[in-house]
């Protein structure tokens, strides 16, 4: 009983909290099947950021290099990142 109340909960929590549907459908989407030449576009573009220590790493500057790597891709829905940075 105790396991199957956990079990309930950490899915919830999962799912609600964490929003693991959207984010699933936007890894789908952008990195399996739909947009993916935004992935090798964004690459490109942060690899010298990214290379660095995680602390020296702008963050400003990433989500900017994934917003404009997203919109040269040219395929449809490019917005649907913004609403869920």
């Amino acid at each position: 009983h105790e396991y199957k109340m956990a079990s309930r909960t950490f899915f919830n929590i999962v799912m609600r909290d964490y929003q693991t549907r959207d984010v699933l459908a936007f890894m789908k989407r952008y990195f399996l099947l739909d947009q993916g030449d935004f992935f090798v576009h964004f690459l490109d573009m942060a690899e010298d950021e990214l290379l660095q220590e995680m602390v020296d790493v702008s963050r400003g500057r990433v989500q900017n290099w994934m917003a404009v790597s997203i919109q040269m891709s040219g395929g449809p829905g490019g917005g649907d990142y913004e609403q869920r940075s």
